[in-house]
């Protein structure tokens, strides 16, 4: 038998993260239709899945107390910033989709951190236009951007809470004054941390030789959490929170770009979902800025135009299966790595990008062998012209994020997404989290030959590519929250990565 090979080599790491995403959700999918086609049971018991089993518990007590999932949502996300802190925490970004069982409205809610207004015309260039290292852009003060996780919060809450917010913090404090075990992971990517870059505030928080199961405690995080629960996002800029951040930057690194008009001017973004029919179920995402969403829809979108039937029928041990699902898969990678930005400055191709006819002609670019050069793709009703090149570089660096899913006894669901960026963010604490470094995940020109048709701009007054940097603007993500729905659109499966 010919043996198979085929150049991995070619994909970048976020195409293996989509391909692990997109094997764990063709499972769930699997699942999912099993369900539409075999049974009509639809279960009213309260789910919580989270990374962390003090994030579980802490969503259960909430619901025990007949909260809703947005109440228990809060809960989660804030015990995830104590024992995850590497990951998320008031000083990141989250996204999330809420499913409103008695409307039967799926909703798309932006939080995502947010660039300064002031900001320098390229990632890799200081004020003074002299060349920055990817190492120097990418932590410490300049890779800070303004957080949203807090007022995606409050939004979520003041639509669909029900318990009083105050109360949807106290395990989270208590557990942040009476301590908690520190995690393997945790333990894992501390040492990782410290062997790459300056730990700046991480060896001020942390003890050098920490180990799985030592008891931690947090006092900060909770006198934080005590100040959002009883004052709110509002209450906390007004007591100084964002002073402590941007003062916490200073000295970091290369300088902060962030000031207090940053914070009182950022809002959080409702954003039409992203949905299409794939194998008979429709699947919703996040639209731009997330790439994450549009990468696994088109991919699968162009499984579902090679006629492979079912996913009950694939075969992830067949090399020709395999082939195709890879290429299908580096197909996408080039389209969002191309097109995918914040919507506010550049136009959003996320539907042109899963339209029929569009999907067809990329999954005919699949043959037998594999494609030696991929080019980002343009959908032929546009007439924007004809690309030339490569397509555009990937942001500085890839983030690790959180992420969880609760539905409530009336099935209401939240699927959240959540992330400081990198491990630890800008590895810049203050008030016992730890502040992001998104602007890392702009992409920077100097890198890169920008292909974005001038036509497609909307606001970006810098022009490059979709994802380069400017004032105000959203940085693309990979995170990308999901929920399948049946043929009577009733929600089957929910997913996240």
């Amino acid at each position: 038998m010919k043996r198979f090979t085929h150049p991995f080599t070619t994909l970048s790491r976020p195409c293996f993260q989509y391909i692990a995403c997109l094997l764990c959700l063709l499972l769930l999918l699997a699942q999912g239709l099993t369900h539409a086609q075999g049974s009509d049971n639809k279960s009213k018991s309260p789910i919580v899945l989270a990374q962390h089993p003090d994030a579980i518990r802490a969503g259960y007590m909430v619901l025990e107390r007949g909260g809703t999932a947005a109440d228990a949502a809060v809960a989660i996300q804030a015990m995830l910033g104590l024992v995850e802190p590497q990951s998320s925490g008031p000083g990141g970004g989250s996204l999330l989709l809420y499913w409103d069982a008695k409307q039967h409205r799926l909703h798309a809610l932006d939080g995502l951190a947010r660039a300064p207004g002031k900001v320098s015309e390229d990632l890799l260039l200081d004020f003074d236009r002299s060349r920055l290292s990817i190492e120097s852009a990418s932590r410490g003060g300049r890779s800070a951007g303004v957080p949203g996780t807090m007022p995606i919060l409050e939004v979520m809450h003041r639509r669909w809470g029900r318990l009083q917010w105050s109360t949807l913090f106290d395990h989270a404090i208590e557990r942040a004054q009476s301590g908690f075990s520190a995690s393997v992971y945790l333990e894992s990517v501390l040492k990782q941390s410290r062997s790459a870059g300056p730990p700046y505030a991480i060896d001020q928080v942390f003890s050098t030789n920490l180990r799985a199961g030592d008891r931690l405690t947090n006092p900060e995080y909770a006198k934080t959490l005590r100040l959002f629960a009883q004052q709110g996002y509002q209450g906390w800029l007004e007591q100084g929170g964002a002073e402590t951040m941007i003062y916490a930057l200073k000295g970091k690194g290369i300088e902060s770009q962030l000031d207090i008009s940053d914070f009182i001017t950022y809002k959080v973004i409702e954003r039409n979902p992203l949905c299409t029919i794939i194998f008979s179920v429709t699947i919703c995402s996040f639209p731009s800025p997330s790439f994450g969403g549009l990468a696994v829809l088109q991919t699968l979108k162009i499984l579902d135009a090679l006629e492979l039937h079912s996913p009950l029928s694939w075969n992830f041990l067949d090399e020709q299966f395999v082939h195709q699902y890879v290429e299908a898969a580096r197909l996408a990678t080039s389209d969002r790595r191309q097109w995918s930005g914040d919507p506010e400055f550049v136009r959003d191709l996320g539907e042109d990008l899963l339209a029929q006819e569009y999907v067809q002609a990329r999954a005919a670019m699949i043959g037998s062998r594999s494609l030696e050069k991929i080019q980002p793709g343009l959908p032929s009703h546009l007439k924007l012209g004809v690309l030339d090149g490569e397509p555009a570089n990937d942001a500085l660096a890839h983030g690790a994020t959180s992420h969880f899913t609760v539905i409530d006894d009336e099935g209401n669901m939240v699927v959240m997404a959540t992330t400081i960026n990198l491990n630890f963010g800008s590895r810049v604490s203050a008030g016992g989290f730890f502040i992001n470094n998104v602007m890392s995940n702009f992409t920077s020109n100097l890198q890169e030959a920008p292909l974005y048709p001038v036509e497609t701009i909307k606001a970006n007054k810098r022009g490059g590519a979709a994802n380069s940097v400017d004032g105000y603007k959203r940085a693309y993500t990979s995170m990308a929250p999901l929920i399948v729905f049946d043929s009577q659109h009733q929600p089957i499966a929910a997913f996240g990565a």
